[in-house]
């Protein structure tokens, strides 16, 4: 593999899941040298109110805020994870990381 690390996090809906209400969850998806992992953050929204081209909630309602506040955090905390996991010489894959995250 050498020293090429590719690294991508994006934020989607999956409108086959929909929960009572008719909103869709929110999964985290973890994308490092071609490989992909998601998880669940046990977070719901209308799909209408969700922008696919930036990966986050549209609107004004403080839940629409919020959401986008925790997204927001998720990225920064996967970011420093795989910073940190490339600093420790670490093998960086989308499961690598998602373990990381989930505290495997």
């Amino acid at each position: 593999m050498g020293d090429f690390n590719t690294y991508n996090l994006a934020f989607v809906l999956r409108n086959g899941r929909k929960n009572k209400e008719g909103k869709s969850p929110v999964y985290m998806r973890i994308t490092a040298n071609g490989q992909r992992a998601e998880i669940a953050h046990k977070r719901y929204i209308h799909s209408g109110n969700w922008e696919n081209k930036s990966n986050k909630a549209k609107g004004y309602k403080s839940e629409v805020k919020q959401l986008n506040q925790y997204l927001e955090t998720l990225k920064a905390l996967m970011s420093d994870y795989h910073t940190e996991m490339i600093k420790m010489g670490e093998e960086v894959t989308a499961q690598s990381l998602k373990n990381k995250f989930l505290g495997i």
